[in-house]
């Protein structure tokens, strides 16, 4: 786990200073805050693979199912746009995640609807705290009817289904979350929970004691679907178009998926945010990774070059000097 900005511990060890804990407290960029588990934002289209997951597993979509992206998606009295001005045409549920087609999701998630993402989130863990040994963890939210029901006392419309496709209005999710699903996916739909400790060792090498995995849900979708699911995420960083081709890795294959996502009401005027998630290799991982980086835009340029950097150390790779085109708006 990283959360950047930080701080000097060493500054506590014997007693903090008044000025240079005023200096950490009062500081705008929330030093203090451990992102990783209390940073809760909106996920953008990192989202799209829990939606793709449910409607395959479901029947709803299939690996021959297409709809016709255009550019925008008419909906009532909006039209909800694709982030592709000119549209990507027809395109299926690998291209759809490979190139991050908006218009391809908003049709898959008024199919769904809301309470049936809802329902698979749940259960793998988001939007909810996910028990990680580490204190003042943030449990998110994936929104529902009964939700809404509760919390305004109003019903649930369909156009925020729309909205919730592609990982924006009513859904926030830290980046533990997130890692989760990477993990989710690289590891067959076993859901493990996130652990921070390993084992304990005593100061003569004894271990104390061992952590195992534990495999909070193993969850059995129908066959085929992680498969097209894990193409589709390897895809992304290794096939033409794929909205993370520049980060690709070298002797590694890696799988990801990026993700851009709106600030908020409170953060007008200030970019979006970037997402990347990964894991690695595509094939027997042993390695997952989600990326935040705080109002950096585009996932593709901002959160997902580090998910290379960080393979890249990982699996003793040596970094690519060759400069590749970044796809600047996913």
């Amino acid at each position: 786990l990283a959360s950047r900005p930080g701080f000097d511990p060493n500054l506590f060890a014997s007693g903090i200073k008044k000025k240079d804990w005023q200096a950490i407290a009062l500081d705008k960029l929330h030093p203090l805050q451990n992102r990783a588990i209390q940073g809760a934002y909106p996920p953008g289209s990192t989202f799209k693979i829990l939606l793709a997951l449910k409607a395959l597993d479901l029947g709803i979509i299939n690996e021959h199912t297409t709809f016709h992206c255009g550019g925008g998606f008419a909906y009532g009295n909006r039209v909800f746009k694709c982030w592709k001005k000119g549209g990507h045409g027809t395109v299926s549920v690998h291209r759809a995640i490979v190139e991050s087609c908006d218009v391809f999701f908003y049709n898959v998630g008024l199919k769904l609807g809301v309470d049936r993402i809802h329902e698979i989130g749940d259960i793998l863990g988001m939007g909810r705290l996910t028990g990680i040994d580490l204190p003042g963890e943030q449990k998110g939210l994936i929104p529902s009817t009964e939700w809404k029901r509760r919390r305004y006392n109003q019903p649930w419309y369909e156009g925020e289904t729309v909205s919730v496709a592609i990982g924006q209005g009513a859904v926030w999710l830290t980046p533990i979350h997130l890692v989760m699903l990477s993990s989710f996916v690289a590891n067959d739909g076993k859901n493990f929970k996130p652990q921070v400790v390993n084992r304990i060792v005593s100061t003569e090498g004894k271990v104390i004691k061992t952590f195992e995995p534990i495999v909070n849900a193993d969850l059995k979708l129908k066959p085929g679907v992680l498969k097209l699911v894990k193409d589709g995420m390897r895809g992304v960083v290794n096939e033409p178009g794929g909205t993370a081709g520049a980060s690709k890795v070298q002797n590694v294959l890696m799988s990801g998926k990026t993700g851009t996502a709106q600030a908020g009401s409170q953060s007008v005027g200030l970019a979006d945010h970037a997402w990347f998630i990964a894991y690695a290799p595509s094939e027997d991982a042993s390695v997952a990774m989600s990326i935040l980086v705080e109002h950096g835009l585009h996932g593709s340029s901002a959160a997902a070059p580090i998910a290379k950097g960080i393979t890249e150390t990982l699996f003793k790779v040596k970094p690519d000097i060759k400069e590749a085109k970044v796809n600047e708006n996913r």
